[in-house]
């Protein structure tokens, strides 16, 4: 995702909720990133205080303890105008920057000449570029083009701990579960076996779960968008959210499947009498949020593990290795100028050659690589039709274009090509500020595919009555317009729409041209296929997300494509693991979900090939359940207003379980309780 200057500073001072959070995160996580052409923006992450002044010891104390190297920045006099403030300031702010900080910052930078030009010293330049060199070289090696820096250790120091996200609480802080606040929070009898609820602890809740005689407590809100985990499911020693489907261990609070990327803090629970004791740090109560510990870079590792796209797959695979225990180098090529922190980018990357182990880059350098994970995610499809390339016919995949379209819509006439999520979801913001929306589709209804006609004609309802008008079993003949900007739309049965904007929502396809003269073995359709360790046939290769067809266990184990963002999130972590030689195989339950209107529809499981759905609840309220089935099996769940129904059927499935036709004919919620026997 792309940002300019004041979106990055607002990410760090948190405006932007979860973005900004991965995007500081991965800064914490001692993770090299090319491409940044704009320092200004590093500078804000790094360093959100208002004003350079007040920023610098923050700021080196950062770089200090993150272990950073960024590299292809072409302003660097920018970056050394803050290590070395008295350029700035000659009232003695450089006495807050001692060599010693300077020489402890592993931090690489290029194109010294603009500093030069600047009227740095070459006495300056030589102790950044000594660190400069060592932080590439290892530390046995410390000379530079302007001399030595002699008695310098460049190993991470013992006694600097890892960085962790301003708002969270951390392994160590949750570890010490003795101290905090003691709350009676019920009697032992009012906890049943395999039952997980609500307590209250002053001001906040937290979740008590009962397993096997034992008792357990954790943060109860899901670290995703704070939904209440006591309405989620729970099965087995695992909590799941009812929104999203996020998933947490409750002895430990570790988070296991996705999305989100915090885990929960853990509180000490006792029993006195026939009394139940909690024992919580009330922060750790308000903010609901761990973060893992992570290892730092030690530059005495010399492997390099390149992770290529920015996307959901790249930021978990990152961060998991870290925390797992990897402390040599992690390289991030992303398309994009800016840090990658949300949807999958295509990457400038032009090829891969597996037999030397090194990745050649758009500006002609390589990379070499121990392990490398291929993320680069989906690109939007385009229509090849008269008029295509006049303006204001947009596709939707990045913040910029997200902007455009809300810009260029406001009273005026748009059509929307497509109508499954991006195309729907598209609809449902435009609906009440643009004079008209249009939806063209080849098929019946929306999500007619993923959902059905009977889910679908529900969904055209909503958007009906919004005043969106549908042309379905119609595609799109051409594009007319006026001095280069698109006007108008014509259907194939010639039907003429009024178009000041178009949007295409036509689906995406896999952004791995550049591996065509690779040896990595692709589907004809462009998809990488792995195997139940996320990695490809090539040693070393691993890739992830929207671009991988892998076997997933709920289609019996056949290669299988799931573009959700809660997968590309597992497959990153289950690809970090491998990378390290833990032999983690993939299981997990495909989730998502889609918000319109304010309304929101759940789905679970792997619906490909269903043959029959049956509905539960009310179409016209909506309010409603819907089982997809082939033969007598459920295969997957969608629900409309009936949670935790989809979290529950995730659960059960995510065991083994299987939920029968014939269970759900008359009672929704008849296969309920068999998450209870599964422990």
């Amino acid at each position: 995702m792309r940002c300019e200057g004041e979106q990055l500073f607002d990410l760090c001072e948190g405006k932007h909720g979860k973005h900004g959070s991965s995007a500081s995160r991965l800064f914490a996580s001692f993770i090299t990133f090319r491409r940044i052409r704009n320092t200004s923006h590093v500078l804000m992450m790094l360093n959100p205080a208002k004003g350079i002044k007040e920023g610098v010891t923050r700021l080196c104390k950062t770089l200090v303890r993150s272990h950073i190297t960024i590299t292809g920045i072409n302003t660097s006099f920018r970056v050394l105008s803050i290590l070395i403030p008295s350029k700035l300031d000659s009232g003695g702010t450089s006495n807050n920057l001692k060599r010693s900080t300077l020489l402890r910052t592993p931090v690489a930078w290029r194109n010294e000449t603009s500093a030069l030009k600047q009227g740095y010293s070459w006495c300056q330049l030589r102790l950044l570029f000594s660190v400069t060199r060592t932080t590439r070289m290892g530390a046995k090696e410390s000379k530079t083009r302007g001399g030595n820096v002699q008695g310098v250790n460049f190993a991470p120091r013992e006694d600097t701990k890892p960085v962790y996200m301003s708002g969270c609480s951390t392994d160590t802080d949750s570890g010490n579960m003795a101290s905090g606040v003691e709350t009676v929070v019920c009697k032992v009898n009012d906890i049943g076996e395999g039952d997980a609820k609500e307590v209250q602890i002053g001001e906040h809740t937290a979740l008590l779960v009962k397993e096997n005689g034992n008792l357990y407590a954790v943060g109860n809100k899901c670290t995703h968008y704070g939904a209440p985990l006591s309405k989620g499911a729970y099965c087995n020693g695992v909590v799941r959210c009812p929104w999203h489907g996020a998933c947490f261990n409750v002895k430990t609070g570790d988070i296991e499947d996705y999305p989100g990327l915090d885990s929960l803090p853990k509180f000490k629970v006792e029993v006195r009498s026939d009394e139940v004791v909690v024992t919580a740090n009330p922060e750790d109560l308000k903010t609901s949020k761990r973060l893992k510990s992570m290892c730092r870079l030690d530059p005495r590792n010399k492997n390099t593990f390149v992770l290529v796209g920015g996307g959901a797959a790249t930021a978990t695979c990152a961060e998991t290795l870290r925390q797992e225990g990897f402390t040599g180098r992690i390289l991030v090529i992303t398309k994009e100028n800016n840090l990658p922190y949300d949807r999958p980018k295509l990457s400038k990357v032009t090829g891969v050659n597996t037999a030397k182990k090194k990745v050649t880059i758009s500006d002609g350098s390589t990379i070499s690589y121990n392990a490398l994970l291929l993320a680069t995610g989906g690109r939007p499809r385009t229509m090849t039709i008269p008029g295509q390339d006049l303006k204001n016919i947009c596709v939707l995949r990045t913040p910029e274009d997200a902007n455009y379209i809300a810009a260029n819509s406001e009273g005026k006439n748009v059509v929307i090509i497509g109508s499954s999520f991006i195309g729907m979801e598209v609809t449902s913001c435009l609906a009440e500020k643009a004079k008209s929306v249009s939806v063209v589709d080849l098929i019946k209804v929306p999500f007619q595919l993923a959902l059905g006609q009977q889910v679908g004609s529900v969904l055209q309802k909503m958007h009906e009555d919004k005043g969106v008008k549908f042309y379905f079993e119609r595609g799109i003949k051409e594009f007319r317009g006026e001095d280069g900007h698109v006007t108008h739309a014509v259907l194939s049965d010639d039907t003429t729409l009024a178009a000041d904007l178009c949007v295409l929502g036509i689906g995406v396809v896999p952004a791995t041209d550049f591996l065509k003269d690779s040896s990595i073995k692709m589907t004809d359709r462009g998809f990488v296929t792995v195997d139940k360790y996320m990695k490809t046939n090539q040693s070393g290769v691993f890739a992830a997300g929207d671009i991988v067809e892998f076997p997933l266990f709920l289609n019996s184990n056949q290669q299988s494509n799931v573009q959700h963002w809660q997968m590309a999130h597992q497959h990153g972590r289950i690809a970090a693991l491998n990378m390290l030689n833990k032999k983690v195989e993939i299981h997990s339950v495909p989730f998502f979900w889609t918000v319109m209107y304010g309304k929101s529809v759940r789905y679970t499981g792997y619906g490909h090939g269903y043959d029959d759905i049956v509905v539960h609840g009310d179409l016209s309220a909506p309010q409603f359940a819907a089982f997809y089935t082939k033969g007598d099996k459920v295969v997957a769940v969608a629900s409309l207003a009936f949670d935790p129904i989809v979290s529950q059927a995730a659960s059960l499935m995510e065991k083994g379980d299987t939920i029968l036709k014939s269970e759900i004919q008359n009672d929704p919620k008849s296969w309920v309780g068999r998450l209870k026997q599964k422990l």
